[in-house]
């Protein structure tokens, strides 16, 4: 069995989003083989449902 850690990648760097929800991030330390997911959390609304987990792959060039 693998155990799975994880933390916060954006707690120290609030992220706006617009009227629908949708939101953007730069994220610079990211390496290959790493998984990111989001949840949104707000005062007011609450706890989102988590992100389908993205798999970061290196950029080749072909």
């Amino acid at each position: 069995m693998k155990l799975l850690m994880w933390k916060p990648i954006s707690s120290d760097r609030p992220v706006n989003t617009d009227n629908t929800g949708r939101f953007t991030a730069r994220l610079g330390n990211l390496k290959a083989g790493e998984r990111v997911s989001a949840i949104a959390i707000h005062p007011q609304y609450g706890t989102s449902e988590p992100a389908y987990p993205a798999l970061i792959r290196p950029i080749r060039n072909y």
